[in-house]
């Protein structure tokens, strides 16, 4: 097994740092110290083909990820 210290010090670094963060949103929500944001939905924006992109078999919705959108995929 490979073992480098400089990575594992940086991984146990980012880790630390990420558990900090939380705990700090936790406690200042706890305290009312802090209002969570949430963005409203809004509708996604439908392009439409260009030229360029019938010539060229373009589709977008092969570009999507799917995974993570909330609408149901045909």
């Amino acid at each position: 097994m490979y073992r480098d210290h400089e990575w594992r010090q940086a991984i146990t670094a980012a880790g630390s740092g990420c558990i900090a963060t939380l705990s700090v949103e936790r406690y200042l929500v706890g305290n009312n110290l802090l209002i969570e944001f949430h963005q409203p939905q809004r509708e996604e924006v439908k392009k439409e083909l260009t030229d360029r992109d019938v010539q060229e078999g373009f589709d977008i919705t092969l570009t999507k990820n799917r995974v993570c959108s909330t609408k149901s995929v045909p």
